[in-house]
């Protein structure tokens, strides 16, 4: 069972890690977004890439009228979120932090409220890149001549039948 959850997060990472890079190149030449609104159309929470940075966002403002529990998609040009939220710093927006290209904005405009959080494309790669290269790597490891296939025990001195799992010299 330990091994199937797994074998079944490192599926979901390397797609997670395929889906990254594919989302990296296609925002270098087209901004994507996905937003939804609550269904007080209060609230609104949103993701989007652009020019390679992946930013998650949630809005609250007065109702906009039409908008109340929709999922909406958009396309946009390409540009750094990071340097056209820069323009709006002032007394009423500003970054908490900017470090290595992960970023925390906030804006309170009247009785509206943005925050946003950023960080680059390769950040998410690599971290999605974490599980399926360490399980590749103790794939690699575990093929190795006289070793159990299964727990990777050697069984230089015991031929007919792994004792630590029980496998036969077949699994071997």
């Amino acid at each position: 069972m330990k091994r199937r959850l797994l074998n079944l997060l490192t599926l979901l990472s390397l797609l997670l890690c395929v889906a990254a890079c594919v989302l990296w190149i296609v925002s270098m030449f087209q901004g994507l977004g996905v937003e939804w609104r609550a269904p007080a159309a209060t609230r609104s929470w949103g993701a989007s890439c652009l020019r390679g940075e992946i930013g998650l966002s949630t809005t609250s403002s007065d109702p906009v009228p039409g908008a109340a529990g929709r999922l909406l998609f958009y396309t946009t040009v390409p540009a750094s979120p990071i340097d056209s939220l820069r323009t709006l710093e002032g007394p009423i927006a500003r970054f908490q932090f900017n470090v290595l290209g992960v970023a925390k904005f906030q804006a309170r405009p009247g009785t509206s409220r943005l925050d946003a959080f950023y960080f680059p494309c390769w950040l998410a790669i690599a971290v999605n890149a974490v599980l399926p290269v360490r399980r590749l790597l103790l794939a690699r490891r575990r093929l190795t001549p006289g070793h159990c296939a299964k727990c990777g025990y050697d069984l230089r001195a015991t031929p007919g039948r792994c004792p630590e799992c029980g496998t036969g010299i077949e699994g071997a």
